[in-house]
């Protein structure tokens, strides 16, 4: 497997702990953030972007809600105005 070196700049407080957290696992800082960054982009749906862009926890409830709403429209829960006028009106 080939990779890539990859470089950031931190906050020196947050590089202390981030190494003091490193160490309590038993590794150096390099084997840390490269867990982390795998976690992260293959098993976190926080991260995880699915096709259309979203995190899953997005999609799915995007997905939901479309569903529920086209629940209400077939079981005629919420009325339909074919024209923006009487929807208008229907507020009045």
């Amino acid at each position: 497997m080939s990779s890539n070196l990859v470089q950031i700049k931190m906050d020196p407080q947050l590089k202390v702990k981030i190494q003091r957290i490193a160490l309590s696992k038993g590794l150096n800082v390099t084997s840390y953030i490269k867990m982390t960054l795998i976690h992260a982009a293959e098993e976190d749906s926080d991260f995880a972007l699915t096709q259309n862009g979203f995190t899953v926890r997005e999609e799915k409830r995007l997905l939901k809600s479309i569903d529920e709403g086209e629940k209400e429209v077939k079981g005629k829960k919420n009325k339909v105005y074919s024209k923006m006028a009487d929807a208008l009106s229907s507020l009045t």
